[in-house]
């Protein structure tokens, strides 16, 4: 049975500051987050019986991580005044329910999304790459392959893992995820940012010192089966 999670991804138009990666799952209190506190998890967990992003889930996040952090942004940079820009969603709440000091909530257009929201212009892609990687490293690299009865199968290896190891791999994803790619990813939105650095971020996995043919076999039917994480 496949665990899935959404994500819920935020930066600035400068890619000086993104916000504490959010996590929905399905459980309330996940099994694999006994004993662990909260804040060493570095993301914003909620859950939902579908795992899904509702309205009510988006408010919660407003109010409670997303204006926490960007009041505390705004000191730093000495400004005043935030918009968030959402897309037309249904599961987002209405924008007056959205609101607080000094930082308000605007959707684009319909039917935009695909052009103009900035996470869906290289940066979820770039995320999910290198959450890509680092699964596969985890597979090829788990135990021992001199051992056959320590080197882990395509099947043990799906059993093995867990919501946790999800929420490392996808939180060290989004912090790799490259400043110039945030940037970039708001030029449609606002061309008149200065021209960005325009570097590759290709992210891409390469698979070396293989010792056993099989391994390279399952890292593929690995990285062609890889839906764990839904953005």
């Amino acid at each position: 049975m496949k665990d899935r999670v959404t994500i819920l991804g935020c930066t600035n138009a400068s890619g000086s500051h993104r916000v504490k990666l959010t996590l929905v799952g399905k459980s309330k209190k996940p099994r694999c987050f006994k004993n662990i506190i909260k804040t060493v998890l570095h993301v914003h967990y909620m859950h939902q019986e579908s795992a899904w992003m509702n309205s009510i889930s988006f408010s919660e996040w407003f109010h409670d991580c997303f204006v926490p952090e960007v009041k505390k942004n705004l000191t730093k940079l000495k400004l005043k005044k935030a918009i968030l820009l959402m897309d037309n969603a249904p599961d987002h709440p209405d924008v007056e329910t959205t609101k607080a000091e000094n930082i308000a909530c605007i959707c684009m257009p319909p039917n935009t999304t695909a052009i103009l929201q900035p996470m869906d212009q290289g940066v979820i892609e770039s995320m999910k790459r290198r959450y890509r990687k680092q699964l596969l490293s985890k597979f090829l690299f788990e135990g021992d392959d001199d051992d056959e009865e320590a080197a882990c199968s395509i099947v043990e290896f799906w059993k093995s893992l867990t919501l946790k190891d999800c929420v490392y791999m996808i939180n060290e994803a989004w912090e790799f995820v490259p400043d110039h790619t945030l940037k970039r990813s708001w030029r449609n939105l606002a061309p008149y940012l200065e021209s960005v650095d325009q570097s590759n971020d290709s992210g891409s996995v390469t698979v070396t010192e293989l010792k056993e043919p099989s391994k390279k076999f399952q890292a593929v039917e690995i990285a062609k089966r890889m839906t764990l994480v839904r953005g």
